[in-house]
């Protein structure tokens, strides 16, 4: 098992549902609706929207890189 970025996480970081969708361009319902463990990819693109300041963490066996941001640095 691995350990992920976490919709609190990300809600922490941003200030809320309203900032977050704010920042990363979603709607507040979506953000809402994201799962306490978010994929991969949306932790990439959180992860590139926060300049980092938040990390995406692979799954053990996924290849190295991110799909959906191939800049994306996720350890």
């Amino acid at each position: 098992m691995w350990v992920s970025m976490t919709k609190t996480d990300v809600l922490a970081h941003f200030g809320g549902v309203t900032e977050a969708a704010e920042k990363l361009g979603r709607t507040k319902g979506a953000v809402s609706q994201w799962p306490e463990e978010l994929s991969f990819e949306l932790q990439c693109y959180i992860g590139v929207a926060s300049g980092y300041a938040l990390k995406a963490e692979r799954p053990t066996g996924q290849e190295a890189g991110c799909i959906a941001h191939p800049q994306c640095q996720a350890v």
